[in-house]
């Protein structure tokens, strides 16, 4: 579907090319977070202390070996408990900032959706009767329900997972050095291949669902053209009930 207007592109074309594709969405969806940007922040501040934390237990596993178990004169049983209860609680801690999360993350999510819903839906009302004269229903309603839900799929699942995963990864690389370098060193070299894979994988699903999307326009344009009054029901006759 091609469209010319303030907010044309505003979802992606399959006739775009893939790289141009993505950061042309990107630079038309980043803005309709402006609105939201406090509590952007307060989600990115979620995130950071969630995937923080996770790393917490591995450093006072160390602590319980070689400061309270392990140590001259036997072991400070006090300390132990201490360090045991703290490990009990970083769990239930961690659990409830992540539910506070991803409540936060679905609600700047719907809210950026319903701006967004509402913006493609006034620029319809913009277009000349020759567009949807030329456009299928099915493909309009398809870009309104499909692609602005794979939107919200990048924006409530994908963005946050990708910032927890680079918080996690920096956290666990400090958490490392700290308690051995040597295997910090050795466990460095294996970045390339995961990265490698994960490159290769995501290129491979960004096809996938790109041909999901074309057949589900496809299938809405369809399903439209075929069970809609003015449609072929219409076109075969539609019987009253008890004729």
């Amino acid at each position: 579907m091609t469209a010319r207007g303030p907010l044309a592109g505003s979802l992606p074309d399959t006739a775009d090319p893939p790289a141009h594709k993505g950061r042309d969405t990107a630079r038309r969806v980043i803005p309709l977070f402006r609105p939201y940007r406090m509590q952007v922040a307060f989600v990115v501040g979620l995130i950071v202390v969630t995937s923080t934390v996770g790393i917490v237990n591995p450093l006072l596993i160390q602590a319980v070996f070689n400061k309270a178990l392990f140590v001259p004169g036997g072991p400070r049983l006090g300390l132990l408990y201490v360090l045991v209860a703290i490990m009990a609680a970083v769990p239930i801690v961690n659990g409830a900032i992540g539910i506070l999360q991803v409540y936060e993350t679905t609600k700047v999510g719907q809210h950026v959706m319903r701006d967004l819903r509402d913006r493609l839906y006034s620029h319809l009302e913009t277009l000349s009767l020759a567009f949807f004269t030329n456009t299928k229903t099915g493909e309009i309603q398809s870009r309104l329900a499909n692609d602005v839900g794979g939107v919200q799929t990048v924006v409530t699942t994908t963005a946050s997972t990708i910032l927890a995963n680079v918080v996690t990864f920096v956290s666990s690389i400090v958490a490392m050095i700290i308690i051995s370098w040597q295997l910090t060193i050795v466990s460095v070299f294996t970045v390339p291949a995961f990265f490698w894979l994960t490159k290769t994988v995501g290129q491979r699903r960004r096809k996938v669902s790109r041909s999901t999307q074309e057949s589900l326009a496809a299938m809405s344009a369809l399903t439209e053209e075929t069970l809609s009054v003015s449609g072929g029901a219409a076109g075969q006759g539609v019987r009253e009930p008890g004729a």
